[in-house]
């Protein structure tokens, strides 16, 4: 019989919920691990199984999502990060404009949160990039601010040297 297993990682707890082809339902609520996640998570799918009388190995699908990092972004408790975009682009973190027709217009007030990516950390590289690589205007990485490496996701190693 198959089964799902779903994940959420909070702060203060981990959900694991698993759901066999019936449709029926078993949920687990055990506390979040901060120093290491994965410790929460293999309690959580160790007693959720239990609760389901079922062996690890017959969850034939697992969904992951994590509250603890969506969190950290709306806290600005993450890592200091920096973002590679095409020339022209830089400031595109930055521009935050809005217009509110009909009869709200002028009563609606946003205050913007800051920017995830701070300016000075958004490197420009000349041409379009798509998956496999640049489509225009190969770059390298002895340019000053361009990556050394870079993760493709089709690549036959994790990482190879910039183009």
């Amino acid at each position: 019989m198959s089964h799902r297993l779903g994940i959420d990682v909070g702060g203060t707890f981990t959900d694991v919920l698993i759901q066999d082809a019936d449709g029926r339902v078993q949920l687990v609520k055990t506390p979040s691990t901060p120093a290491d996640q994965s410790e929460g998570v293999a309690r959580g799918v160790a007693l959720v199984c239990e609760q389901a009388g079922i062996a690890p190995r017959d969850i034939t699908a697992l969904l992951h999502g994590t509250t603890a990092a969506t969190n950290a972004v709306l806290e600005g408790r993450g890592a200091r990060v920096g973002v590679v975009v095409t020339t022209g682009f830089r400031h595109l973190f930055h521009l935050a404009e809005a217009w509110t027709p009909g009869p709200l217009f002028g009563f609606m007030v946003y205050d913007r949160p800051p920017p995830l990516v701070e300016v000075r950390l958004v490197a420009e590289v000349p041409g379009a990039w798509t998956r496999p690589g640049p489509r225009s205007s190969r770059w390298t990485s002895r340019r000053r601010g361009a990556p050394s490496s870079t993760w493709w996701p089709r690549a036959p190693r994790r990482s190879r040297s910039a183009c």
